[in-house]
């Protein structure tokens, strides 16, 4: 899990895909950007990422293209869905980097200027059960509290961004260039609780 900062973030699983896929990934495809969800029981950590938190990891960028699928993987603390999986609002956005020494008094690199943000409503991602039955533990940065097992269930959130409105990422293999991702999750229930799963790599 990486440092926290004023905004909570870690090593979390997601994946960008600069080619159109419908509405779900799985590991035979090819993607931008990989980094599977840490799902091995007690081990895996879902990272509070439930309003007023925002979570963000670093992403590296080899090949210039639009970022047109987003997928993260997550859990609801205790198993308890606001409703329906995609009974929740989640907003996404991408930000430059602020690499490590640039701010003063601050070791590790950062989120910076956003690039591009969205917000998906319920109906404009889908949802799906990634994987159950693997107890793993919740954490909390900003209160600094951790629980374990804390939930069983994996969810992985698929979101899909039109050509004519997705982020166009530059970055070349001579050249690489690295982003942030950051994710939000506000559930329709507000007592209900989405974590971000930390990730394998």
């Amino acid at each position: 899990m990486k440092r926290f900062i004023s905004k909570s973030r870690a090593v979390v699983g997601a994946m960008l895909a600069a080619m159109p896929v419908l509405a779900d990934w799985d590991p035979t495809q090819s993607g931008k950007w990989i980094q599977m969800p840490d799902t091995e029981p007690l081990r895996g950590v879902d990272v509070k990422a439930t309003m007023p938190n925002v979570l963000a990891d670093d992403f590296r960028c080899a090949q210039k293209g639009y970022v047109t699928n987003l997928h993260v993987w997550g859990s609801w603390l205790g198993d308890q869905l606001p409703g329906s999986p995609t009974s929740v609002v989640f907003t996404l956005s991408i930000h430059e980097d602020i690499p490590a020494g640039q701010n003063a008094g601050v070791q590790y690199s950062a989120p910076g200027r956003v690039l591009w943000y969205r917000t998906f409503q319920p109906g404009e991602y889908v949802a799906r059960l990634y994987l159950q039955g693997i107890p793993e533990g919740w954490y909390d940065p900003r209160t600094g509290s951790y629980e374990s097992p804390a939930d069983n269930q994996c969810w992985q959130y698929n979101f899909a961004v039109a050509p004519s409105n997705a982020f166009f990422q530059e970055g070349t293999p001579e050249s690489n260039k690295v982003y942030w991702l950051d994710v939000q999750a506000m559930p329709m229930n507000p007592e209900m609780q989405f974590g971000w799963k930390t990730s394998t790599n």
